[in-house]
């Protein structure tokens, strides 16, 4: 999953989209297990693929 993440992270980043070490290895592991973020992190929103719910709009 490291792996993974730091590709996606490397392409947002290319993109101009930064995001942080921490927050891309949550996506990543939720990508691979097939699970739902629940989070208010907006920053989540920009990996493709990541199922995320904001909490706050619950």
């Amino acid at each position: 999953m490291a792996s993974t993440g730091a590709k996606w992270r490397a392409n947002l980043r290319l993109r101009g989209l930064p995001i942080q070490a921490e927050d891309i290895l949550i996506a990543a592991t939720a990508i691979v297990k097939d699970l739902i973020v629940v989070s208010n992190n907006t920053d989540l929103a920009r990996v493709k693929g990541l199922n995320l719910e904001n909490w706050s709009d619950l």
